[in-house]
């Protein structure tokens, strides 16, 4: 008698079908949390907030960390402005990560440029 269906043959359809369910779940998940996030934004935005300072990614070390940043943001706001001092200190703490959002006006970005060096780079509303 022909065996037509074995666990050994069976097993690497299984794992393949698990990994192809956990692939679709995490993108699930990262999709969830992407629309939540942009739904936040502009639940704040349509509340009043008019400046929003942000990261674009997370912190891989302590040296930049946004407690210090927040700091010498505090610091330099009344001589500097508000988006300027928040672009200062964080490329003083080498957090080219950075950036602001001005309600209606601009988004402003830090890019890193060769030698430790970066510059602010400013985009209208109308080019976005």
């Amino acid at each position: 008698m022909q065996t037509l269906f074995t666990y050994a043959a069976a097993k690497p359809l299984a794992v393949a079908a698990a990994a192809l369910f956990a692939a679709l779940a995490l993108r699930w998940a990262w999709l969830v949390v992407a629309r939540e996030r942009r739904r936040l934004g502009a639940v704040r935005f349509a509340l009043g907030a008019t400046l929003a300072l942000a990261f674009m990614c997370l912190f891989g070390d302590k040296t930049n960390s946004p407690p210090r940043s927040a700091e010498g943001w505090d610091c330099a706001r009344a001589a500097k402005g508000d988006v300027a001092a928040w672009m200062d200190a964080n490329a003083a703490r080498r957090a080219w990560n950075a950036c602001a959002i001005v309600k209606g006006q601009k988004y402003v970005y830090l890019k890193k440029r060769r030698f430790g060096r970066f510059r602010v780079v400013y985009v209208d509303k109308g080019d976005w």
